[in-house]
């Protein structure tokens, strides 16, 4: 029960590094597509260093992914039910949990017609939940070659 909790707060990690991000961004300009990808290999390697190599790994990535599911729910029902974001805690925190993968999502998907922002967020979600998978894959394969 105690590794589900970790996995669960691990998940709510971007969440500390978007309001980290957005700090940082306000004091002065950075690179924003190399703070975008820096993070998110940090997400991968921290996934994979708390995943256990004999558990499922698209359950893992799955638990570790659930806050951010959460948040996504949050941001769409702002963005598209709303079309307005909520002027407090819950509506900052929910953009600010895909303020790490937002530059690297508007640079891979700058193809699409949209006006709104809700597709990016669909994709910052998709890439933590795949660097999840890819980190607790390694460690599988981690166990294996030690077995």
């Amino acid at each position: 029960m105690g590794r589900v909790f970790r996995l669960l707060f691990l998940g709510l990690l971007p969440l500390a590094v978007g309001y980290l991000m957005n700090f940082v961004m306000m004091l002065l300009p950075a690179p924003l597509l190399f703070g975008s990808i820096l993070p998110l290999m940090v997400w991968a390697w921290l996934c994979g260093r708390f995943a256990d190599g004999r558990r499922s790994v698209p359950g893992q990535a799955a638990l570790m992914n659930a806050p951010g599911l959460v948040m996504l729910a949050l941001v769409l029902i702002q963005e598209i039910g709303l079309g307005a974001y909520w002027q407090n805690t819950l509506g900052l925190f929910s953009q600010l949990y895909f303020l790490t993968g937002l530059p690297l999502a508007a640079t891979l998907l700058r193809f699409l017609p949209t006006e709104r922002i809700w597709p990016y967020y669909i994709a910052v979600w998709l890439m933590l939940f795949g660097l999840s998978l890819l980190g607790c894959w390694q460690k599988r394969r981690q166990e294996i070659k030690k077995s």
